[in-house]
């Protein structure tokens, strides 16, 4: 199994990372966006649009499944999430680990449907994409799971942005530029301003969030079901 596909068990859905960071798959991602005639910067996208295509005709019960985070120009994950923690549902995240491994082990795969099926495809990613708005979501470490949890809690209060957007990056060290940027867009506090906040990983069990508003600035360490309900409150 190729060390750039990640699954990840929360405790309402279970997603799949496929890291574009590795030399290897970026390669393999830059000749599908080659194919496509898109920008490199977009190569996640087109690589979505590639696997929601071969689902949609191979696998169409994965397809059903799954959800697609939205990517921004750039990113290099590709991201799927299954809601629900089931065996069924277990059994579908393996079969498509499986599926993505043996793809793009063999790329010539890859390249064989694309050209094959050039009229069938479904061209435009937006279409493909969960409509939710937050950027980049991995799900992968501790600091996914806050933001996942407030996407849930509240997705139009917050606007969040990801420091670095691959999972075996500093996002997890704890570091001052990991983690996310969180913009509350309104707040229980009576401030009609914008009020920001960063968290960061402290450990694989805790979150370390800090902002808030001057007088009241809060620099504390939590658990991640502490931290969602925090700012979901505040």
């Amino acid at each position: 199994m190729g060390n750039y596909v990640y699954t990840h068990t929360g405790k309402e859905c279970i997603s799949i990372t496929i890291d574009f960071a590795f030399y290897e798959l970026n390669l393999v991602g830059a000749r599908i966006t080659e194919i496509f005639n898109g920008d490199y910067s977009d190569m996640v996208r087109y690589c979505q649009v590639f696997l929601h295509n071969y689902l949609r005709q191979n696998e169409p019960e994965i397809l059903e499944s799954i959800k697609v985070i939205q990517t921004v120009n750039g990113a290099e994950l590709c991201v799927v999430y299954i809601e629900g923690i089931s065996d069924k549902n277990r059994a579908l995240a393996e079969k498509l680990v499986q599926i993505i491994d043996d793809l793009f082990t063999n790329e010539e795969k890859i390249y064989t449907y694309l050209k094959q099926n050039a009229d069938a495809i479904i061209w435009n990613p937006d279409e493909i994409a969960a409509e939710y708005p937050i950027e980049a979501v991995s799900q992968f470490w501790i600091c996914d799971y806050v933001v996942y949890g407030l996407y849930l809690g509240d997705y139009k209060k917050f606007t969040i942005s990801p420091h670095y957007d691959y999972p075996t990056g500093p996002r997890k060290t704890g570091i001052l530029d990991s983690g996310y940027s969180i913009i509350l867009n309104y707040n229980n506090q009576g401030f009609d301003y914008p009020v920001g906040f960063q968290i960061t990983a402290g450990n694989a069990d805790q979150i370390h969030i800090q902002g808030g508003i001057t007088g009241g600035y809060i620099k504390s360490d939590m658990d991640a079901n502490s931290a969602i309900q925090f700012l979901l409150s505040y």
